[in-house]
């Protein structure tokens, strides 16, 4: 995978998660608390989620991204047409890693990297600031095999 592959799959993602986000505002009529993209680039899989200060005054626990998947907003992302255009980037995720043969493992860790820089651009940012955001909003990309939060980027 070459740099401007790479910086090419960056821009995509930035412009589906803003697009989908724009999309699926409507769909949201409370604070948003944490919108997180997750990455597994093994499994060449992108999903996009939201948890609303709603679900956290009902159950604490879920204030956390790894508890995403009881997240009444988990993976919304596959109920807008906007995101499953994104099918593409997640192929070549997928077809990356798989080539990486004994890199593997880096070629991973780049793409969750990217995933947060595609989070932290400003057409990204544009489209989370149409929410209603509690005063402890935060975007989050994690590391699905240690749980280590990589947003913002480096």
């Amino acid at each position: 995978m070459t740099e401007q592959a790479l910086k090419t799959w960056i821009g995509a993602l930035a412009q589906r998660v803003a697009t989908t986000l724009s999309a699926y505002r409507v769909r949201v009529n409370c604070a948003v608390e944490v919108i997180a993209l997750d990455c597994h680039p093994w499994n060449g899989l992108l999903e996009l989620s939201l948890l609303t200060a709603e679900e956290i005054a009902r159950d604490p626990a879920l204030n956390d991204a790894r508890e995403m998947a009881a997240w009444e907003h988990y993976n919304f992302g596959s109920r807008v047409i906007e995101w499953r255009l994104s099918d593409e980037l997640e192929a070549f995720m997928r077809s990356s890693y798989n080539s990486a043969g004994e890199y593997r493992t880096a070629v991973a860790d780049r793409f969750i990297g990217a995933c947060a820089i595609a989070c932290y651009s400003e057409l990204v940012q544009q489209a989370v600031a149409r929410y209603a955001l509690t005063n402890h909003f935060r975007m989050s990309v994690s590391h699905p095999d240690d749980g280590r939060e990589i947003y913002p980027p480096n």
